[in-house]
């Protein structure tokens, strides 16, 4: 069996600016098309079903994101609410006072009994690192 070689040189390569723009940066692109219907959609689903749920503010609150600059284009996710870092970190035991200082803290305990305090010692909470686990789980598919 006999093998061969196959060379080709080129003299001239032209690139279309725009072209090259609309195929890495918009949705018409293979590339970002292929985010935008694959993995995008995989991404959100995994986040939301694995962030912690009581009122599910936080879970309606991930979003999607999609920067591109000089440098290249960047996607993740993302949860703007004031406790979305501390769900994601976890927190160490701490005290909660009540704003009013002659106010009290009002809730219903683990018993359903209504309990009035100016403060309580929360046991603070494990962390669930929900985006950057889903970040990494995506990555490594």
């Amino acid at each position: 069996m006999a093998s061969f070689e196959l060379s080709v040189r080129y003299t001239t390569v032209n690139i279309y600016d725009t072209a090259l723009r609309v195929e890495l940066n918009t949705s018409s692109g293979v590339l970002w098309n292929y985010v935008e219907r694959k993995i995008k959609p995989l991404m959100l689903t995994e986040a939301k079903q694995s962030v912690g749920v009581r009122s599910g503010r936080l879970r309606d609150n991930i979003r999607w994101y999609h920067l591109g600059n000089i440098a290249g284009q960047y996607f993740g996710l993302r949860a703007d609410l004031p406790y979305a870092l501390l769900h994601h970190r976890g927190t160490r035991p701490h005290v909660i006072n009540a704003n009013n200082p002659n106010g009290n803290l009002v809730f219903v305990n683990r018993n359903r009994v209504l309990v009035h305090t100016p403060s309580v010692n929360h046991p603070g909470t494990r962390p669930n690192p929900y985006l950057s686990r889903t970040l990494r789980h995506v990555r490594n598919m």
